[in-house]
């Protein structure tokens, strides 16, 4: 089965996907200083963004792709000011306010531990599941999804299965105690919800997925299409280093413990093999001719097959050969008590109300009472592999059907 086959193009803003860093410049005596230069450098692409301060010293770079940042403010008549490794997350409206110190423009200060940004810019309630969340944390299934459980508010709904190709019972999270099927999901800012079941169509793998936002309540406008909370993923992006990776993941019944009443049965294992593999591959597209041949566009390709078999172990109630013949002289209730069987034929009004019947003669039907269709159909009916079970209505025949 071929779960996904996905190629991007990293550089076209998508802008419900993207963050944005706003503040304001000051000085030591805390005037505003309009005109100063903002530099944003992505560490990984090498990407720039710049704009200037306002008259007001407010600044604002409002499409920057989630991820680490250099970031250099600088004016004529002032110390540069740098901070270094500034982490910014899906959706995240960062504010870093900077006081700017009179010298030499040679002169320069450089923050290398990452700032403490404040997002006072946004009522939103929610949470980011980081890039290393999702590479270091086990998933069963390898669902991206199922981190959403460490999102305060989020609870999985019954009969959730992490396994990524079902897609009904793969995401089903209930938010807020809203239902599970009132979520939107957004992929790099595209919908990315089925019609049908309100599930995502595409269940991005951990090698492909960046990092994801799960706002839970207060979001914007633009996700208007929620009663519960909204699902945002950003997708991995090449960088100027061509990358690539290739992987395995499987399980199998060798390890597996047998079903409770397979064991008590003698029946072995159902069979179980799951293989999930792929790759991917990542680096920039050389164009000379065009913005001066790097730090523009790059690609990233992924691509995940899952291949598996699975037996179920199938639990039955069939009837005692005995009970197919009319023998019902051993059948129990499940207290032990006996069960009597009644001859329909001699059904007559109680005078004490209702009706009154006699049971057969220690509780045998006669076979000359029994249809033929039914003696022929019971024929059919394997017989119980557990043994010493006489209770109506107990599991008798434990097994996996192929």
């Amino acid at each position: 089965m071929l779960k996904g086959l996905v190629f991007f193009i990293a550089g076209l803003p998508v802008y419900c996907q993207n963050a944005s860093l706003t503040g304001r410049v000051t000085d030591q005596s805390g005037a505003v200083v309009p005109g100063a230069k903002i530099v944003a450098k992505a560490t990984a692409t090498g990407t720039v963004s710049t704009v200037t301060s306002t008259s007001e010293g407010y600044y604002s770079l409002p499409a920057l792709l989630p991820g680490r940042y250099d970031v250099e403010i600088s004016k004529d008549g002032f110390v540069a000011n740098r901070q270094v490794g500034l982490e910014l997350a899906v959706q995240q409206v960062a504010r870093l306010d900077v006081v700017m110190k009179v010298g030499a423009v040679s002169d320069r200060i450089e923050v290398t531990a990452q700032a403490v940004l404040l997002e006072s810019e946004s009522t939103t309630l929610g949470q980011v599941i980081n890039n290393k969340q999702i590479n270091e944390l086990p998933l069963l299934g390898r669902n991206s999804y199922a981190l959403a459980m460490l999102v305060p508010g989020v609870r999985p709904s019954a009969g959730v299965n992490n396994l990524v190709i079902d897609q009904i019972s793969t995401v089903a999270y209930s938010i807020n105690g809203m239902r599970s099927n009132s979520n939107e999901f957004l992929l790099d800012g595209a919908p990315n919800s089925a019609a049908a079941q309100n599930q995502p169509v595409i269940n991005a793998n951990p090698d492909m997925v960046q990092e994801f936002k799960v706002e839970t309540n207060s979001f914007a406008a633009e996700y208007g299409r929620a009663a519960g909370g909204v699902f945002n993923v950003v997708t991995r992006g090449g960088t100027n280093q061509l990358r690539f990776s290739l992987y395995e993941f499987f399980r199998n019944d060798k390890l597996n413990a047998n079903d409770f009443f397979a064991n008590r049965a003698g029946v072995k294992r159902a069979p179980f093999k799951f293989n999930q593999f792929g790759g991917t591959v990542g680096g920039p597209v050389v164009l000379p001719k065009l913005y001066n041949g790097k730090n523009r566009t790059f690609f990233f390709f992924n691509t995940e097959i899952v291949r598996f078999i699975q037996g179920i172990t199938f639990t039955a109630v069939l009837p005692d050969p005995r009970m197919l013949t009319g023998d019902f002289s051993q059948a129990r209730l499940a207290n032990g008590a006996a069960v009597t069987i009644y001859d329909p034929a001699t059904t007559r009004p109680n005078p004490a109300g209702g009706f009154l019947r006699t049971p057969f003669a220690g509780n045998m039907i006669p076979g000359g009472r029994i249809s033929p269709v039914a003696r022929n159909v019971s024929k059919f009916f394997p017989a119980p592999n557990v043994a010493g079970v006489t209770a109506l209505g107990a599991i008798n025949y434990p097994t996996f059907p192929f």
